[in-house]
């Protein structure tokens, strides 16, 4: 399993309104970060934009290729990491969240963010090759359904979550503490960004939700991301069961 894309999010419990107002002082930190990092750590950045609409404002960072990315706005961060040789060269994961933890300790310097509702880690990794017809093998291993030899199929994907609920009492979703973990298998040619013809992708999206919502956001990212290495620790032996590792 080979990890091509990690997304680190975080949703707030409180909107950021006066995210517009400091858009110009934000953009001045960020790129000095990346200046001064240049070629040991942070992404180079060199695209900026901001958007406004109505009650929502977003602030964005990428990279010429658009492949890792800076994202604001009123109720959320976002950072979006992506391996410079997908399918060949895997990321770092501490190496990613240590780059996260960076930027937050700055931005939260500059706006002091409400707590976190949501802590999220993505991790696309890339599978082991399949040849040129990779969708037939994810139905036949996935399902019942036959699948004809000659033919070549283009279109698989299968999502599911599991949760695990830590308040007490009855379930709601807006309300309640819980961990959540869903999970993606498709073949690479439905990938967004890196389409590589006849891989399989599988992603992993770990969630936690908090109430009360947490202020020390970069020690809860290394707390899920323990949960995140033991979600993948057991898809690792599912998918050994399918023959798909």
């Amino acid at each position: 399993m080979i990890l091509n894309k990690i997304v680190i999010g975080v949703s707030f419990n409180a909107k950021i309104f006066r995210l517009a107002s400091l858009a110009g002082v934000i953009t001045d930190k960020v790129i000095a970060a990346v200046t001064d990092k240049k070629g040991d750590g942070l992404p180079p950045f060199i695209k900026v934009g901001g958007v406004s609409e109505l009650q929502v404002y977003q602030l964005g960072f990428a990279t010429e290729d658009d492949h890792n990315t800076l994202h604001i706005d009123t109720g959320q961060v976002i950072y979006t990491r992506s391996s410079p040789q997908p399918g060949t060269s895997a990321l770092n994961l501490d190496s990613v969240i240590e780059e996260f933890s960076d930027l937050w300790k700055l931005l939260n310097g500059l706006i002091e963010f409400p707590g976190a509702r949501r802590i999220g880690l993505v991790g696309e990794f890339l599978l082991s090759n399949e040849g040129d017809n990779s969708s037939a093998s994810l139905i036949s291993k996935f399902s019942k359904f036959p699948v004809n030899s000659n033919s070549k199929s283009t279109q698989f994907m299968t999502i599911f979550d599991e949760m695990n609920v830590i308040s007490p009492g009855e379930f709601n979703h807006n309300t309640s503490e819980f961990w959540n973990c869903i999970y993606s298998i498709y073949n690479s040619e439905r990938d967004e960004v890196f389409k590589l013809p006849g891989r399989i992708n599988t992603n992993i999206d770990v969630q936690r939700y908090y109430n009360p919502a947490k202020t020390n956001v970069a020690r809860e990212v290394r707390v899920v991301k323990d949960e995140f290495l033991e979600k993948r620790r057991q898809l690792k032996e599912r998918l050994k069961v399918l023959e798909l590792d």
